[in-house]
């Protein structure tokens, strides 16, 4: 299914009018009728991302880089009130891989949810799965990712967040953001150190 014709179909499935639409996005009726119709060249990443959010889904599933098109699978920001003290370890690359960078400090917050810990997220790769630049990101450390799952992995010395696919022979980390290639490592090519340090569970967006 191409995007237009799932933009129409995620409308329709919302019993939402074209004006309805274009209200929630602040465009006009012409543009979403164009968008319809496939006429989507060069749509702007904020209007991708405010198409996905007024169509309860995500900007990977309009992309077509996952079928799951219901926004409830996705990554949701929690509310950064503070009760409770997680540890901040460091930080993690939304892009290419970066350096660990020990913190060993401590954050307050309110999560309600199972996690170890907490790190900073830096740069813009994952930025179609509501992962920004600065964000909190929330760790359930494990030892394994089912494919599609969002994780922290380490690199040899370098630490990366990104979507985890394992293919036998080779493991992919995806980016969410088109702007950005995979990342492809050969199992036979001996790493210094490859591991999976945890699974994203969540996200609190910096203020």
């Amino acid at each position: 299914m191409n995007m237009n014709e799932k933009i129409k179909e995620l409308r329709q499935d919302l019993n939402m009018t074209l004006q309805e639409l274009a209200d929630k996005i602040g465009v006009n009726v012409s543009t979403v009728q164009r968008w319809e119709k496939n006429d989507i060249k060069n749509m702007r990443r904020d209007k991708i991302k405010s198409l996905a959010d007024a169509l309860n889904t995500t900007p990977d599933y309009l992309m077509g880089w996952t079928d799951i098109k219901n926004k409830i699978n996705a990554i949701h920001p929690l509310p950064p009130f503070i009760t409770k003290e997680y540890p901040l370890i460091g930080k993690v690359a939304c892009g290419e891989p970066i350096e660990a960078i020990e913190l060993n400090e401590t954050i307050s917050l309110d999560l309600n949810i199972d996690c170890d810990c907490v790190l900073i997220a830096r740069g813009d790769s994952m930025i179609e799965a509501d992962i920004y630049d600065g964000d909190l990101v929330l760790i359930k450390q494990q030892e394994h990712l089912n494919n599609g799952e969002i994780g922290c992995i380490v690199v040899d010395d370098s630490v990366t967040l990104k979507k985890f696919y394992d293919y036998g022979n080779m493991v992919v980390l995806r980016p969410c953001n088109k702007d950005y290639k995979e990342l492809v490592y050969d199992k036979d090519s001996h790493l210094e150190y490859f591991n999976i340090y945890g699974r994203c569970v969540g996200v609190v967006h910096k203020l």
